[in-house]
């Protein structure tokens, strides 16, 4: 087995090298995204879920093993959720009165 073959292995049977991908890798657009004047298609999150899949692709890594690797992140995504969902339930009369654009940006 070739050195790159037992890195990638390694890599596979740990959950820590796919949370600082994850993270590295989001950090790493948004600077992008900061850089290119807040571009709408360098928005973090669509260029990191491409590049973290081309990672798992070439390292041949099942989404399972990655899921485990960052299970924390997700069990943090629900308190986040919620806390955003309060500055959107002051702005209610604003979104009301402004849901057919929103519709439109939606679809």
């Amino acid at each position: 087995m070739s050195a790159w073959e037992s890195l990638l292995s390694g890599l596979s049977a740990t959950h820590l090298p796919w949370l600082v991908l994850t993270m590295g890798v989001y950090l790493a657009t948004m600077a992008l995204y900061k850089r290119s004047r807040c571009h709408p298609l360098l928005i973090p999150v669509f260029p990191s879920v491409i590049i973290v899949v081309c990672v798992l692709l070439a390292t041949d890594t099942p989404y399972a093993t990655y899921k485990q690797g960052v299970e924390w992140l997700n069990i943090l995504i629900g308190p986040a959720t919620v806390a955003l969902a309060i500055p959107l339930y002051a702005q209610r009369a604003r979104i009301y009165a402004l849901w057919r654009p929103i519709a439109v940006a939606l679809l």
